[in-house]
């Protein structure tokens, strides 16, 4: 990554317009309880944890947190449970500027919570509770509040309110981008893919465009995705990052760091990405504004604690050989 670099110009502009808020992230809210492990338990044994922590967390929830660092304005919509965990959450989001006034409680199911097993490689596993987050619907989806941003972003909710949160965005006349998650992928296919017709930014990893496409070869997965959504995002983890518009592919090197754990890396690209577009930057300095997000994140444990300000970006793309304007 050191030298000059070859920056391509083209240009994908979101912002039309200056709004209240950039972005508004719609999803999950969760506490991650996390234990660090030298190997994942046999059948009917059990492993001693290195390490145990409880933190804050939720695809949309770390997303909104990672935008509000990089300086952007950024919204969630959401449901917490009435629980001590609830309330934490909540300051803890707004402690970080994240507006919370269209969050729910819930009296009836408690604050979601995800089990993360960290190998010794930074690598996770994860078990989700959903909880309060069950009760997220299309009743929540005030367009009084989504008209008052830039972009939406779903992460990580089911199929049908997924459709719901698109057809706002484009009665609205706002950007949507969208990252299906793990269980998104699982939906129906053709559902998948009226979504992503209307789908701004699309979001995956590669075991989510493999489940999606049904193919191994991650760049005919994204060639296929494009021609669905404007953009399409395939993160790779060490290997970088494919970007596919139309017919122009970009393939972004990932930065090397000490990985300590990767959760919340994915929810970290996509806030560099969206900054970067946000910045009216070219794709692939987009891509590598997002890499260096999720690389940041990542030498840090728990989802949230390494999410990095603009600042420790820029000075992170510098010590690359990269001076960027953001």
């Amino acid at each position: 990554m050191k030298g000059e670099p070859k920056l391509l110009t083209q240009e994908y502009s979101l912002r039309q317009e200056e709004k209240e808020l950039d972005v508004i992230a719609i999803g999950n809210i969760n506490v991650d309880l996390t234990a660090t492990i030298d190997k994942i338990p046999e059948e009917d044994s059990e492993v001693e944890a290195k390490s145990f922590s409880i933190n804050f967390g939720g695809s949309a929830a770390n997303f909104a947190v990672a935008a509000s660092r990089l300086g952007l304005k950024t919204g969630i919509i959401a449901w917490v449970g009435s629980d001590v965990f609830g309330d934490l959450s909540l300051q803890d989001l707004m402690k970080e500027g994240v507006d919370v006034s269209r969050v729910k409680y819930s009296d009836s199911l408690p604050t979601g919570s995800v089990t993360v097993l960290v190998s010794p490689d930074g690598s996770r596993r994860m078990i989700a509770f959903r909880g309060a987050n069950k009760l997220l619907s299309a009743d929540d989806l005030d367009e009084e509040y989504l008209s008052r941003a830039t972009l939406v972003h779903a992460s990580n909710v089911n199929i049908n309110l997924a459709s719901e949160i698109v057809a706002k965005a484009r009665k609205l006349g706002i950007k949507f981008s969208y990252d299906p998650g793990g269980l998104g992928v699982q939906a129906d296919k053709n559902a998948l893919e009226k979504i992503f017709s209307n789908t701004d930014i699309l979001f995956c990893n590669k075991v989510e465009v493999h489940a999606i496409v049904g193919s191994d070869d991650v760049e005919k997965c994204a060639e296929h995705l494009s021609n669905l959504a404007d953009i399409v995002i395939v993160k790779m983890g060490k290997e970088g990052a494919l970007i596919r518009s139309g017919n122009t592919l970009h393939k972004v090197p990932a930065f090397k760091v000490n990985a300590v754990d990767t959760t919340g890396a994915g929810d970290a690209f996509n806030a560099g990405f969206i900054l970067g577009l946000l910045k009216n930057q070219p794709l692939n300095v987009a891509g590598l504004i997002a890499n260096a997000t999720a690389a940041l994140k990542i030498t840090k444990a728990g989802a949230r604690q390494g999410l990095p300000t603009l600042s420790q970006v820029k000075k992170f793309l510098e010590s690359n050989g990269l001076f960027l304007e953001i």
